[in-house]
């Protein structure tokens, strides 16, 4: 009986640890004004979830490419999404639907990034970008 009860307090003690979290910022370097910024684990460097509702958060701008990846994911059109530690050291995740694509990545040393979208549909749209990253200081 004792051990089952220190087996339950252990698996609630792992639970109630948040894992350390880095905070990046990548912006366009053309239009400073539109960004995302990107939630990493601390320990694995895989993007993570921004929070219960969303992947990342972005600037307020309509016309902004980060705008649409940024709301709730409970409304959003993402059939799959998807984070990976290429081999290449980027971390990335992708936002994918029925006709596009969307990747937005950055660098092991958290100063490059990238945005690329892809028409999965009619395949005429391709769209890439270098971001310039930032550490978010708390």
């Amino acid at each position: 009986m004792k051990m089952s009860a220190l087996v339950l307090l252990i698996a609630v003690s792992v639970q109630s640890h948040a894992a350390p979290q880095i905070k990046v910022r990548c912006q366009s370097p053309a239009k400073k004004n539109q960004f995302v910024v990107l939630t990493l684990d601390a320990t694995s460097r895989k993007i993570v979830q921004a929070g219960p509702n969303n992947y990342v958060s972005s600037d307020n701008d309509p016309s902004s490419p980060f705008s649409f990846l940024s709301g709730n994911l409970d409304e959003s059109p993402f059939e799959n999404i998807r984070s990976i530690k290429a081999p290449n050291s980027y971390s990335m995740v992708s936002f994918i639907t029925t006709a596009d694509a969307i990747t937005v990545g950055v660098s092991a040393d958290l100063n490059r990034g990238f945005y690329h979208y892809k028409d999965l549909g009619s395949g005429n749209g391709d769209a890439k970008m270098e971001l310039a990253c930032a550490v978010v200081k708390k």
